[in-house]
């Protein structure tokens, strides 16, 4: 969430995980066109700001996962201090559900980028 908000949202839509001197998309190197992924960064940073409408037209399931892990955070920061995890089904069976949402949106977001 901090490196999201640190990081400067690449005016592209895609690009911004480059600043982490990440390589550049192979499947775009490859096939000249978008991964299902492409565009995660730049929507965690854009949401990071509070620019939801852009993040989600970088990658709407960059937003639902950054809701996700700001939502989760406590949880994990609890794990991380007390050594010990609670049993939650309510929020294991929200995380993978909000999980397997956003893989859905990633996956429908890509074909209407790649047919449009």
């Amino acid at each position: 969430l901090g490196t999201a908000a640190w990081l400067e949202p690449a005016a592209d839509g895609f690009g911004t995980h480059r600043q982490l001197g990440l390589p550049g998309c192979t499947w775009m190197e490859l096939w000249g066109m978008r991964c299902p992924s492409c565009g995660m960064t730049t929507s965690w940073s854009l949401t990071a700001r509070g620019d939801w409408g852009a993040a989600a037209r970088a990658n709407p399931a960059g937003l639902l996962l950054f809701v996700q892990a700001l939502c989760t955070a406590p949880y994990w920061l609890w794990i991380g201090i007390r050594g010990f995890r609670f049993q939650s089904q309510a929020f294991a069976f929200g995380s993978l559900a909000l999980l397997a949402t956003a893989f859905f949106v990633a996956i429908v977001d890509w074909i209407a980028k790649v047919a449009g």
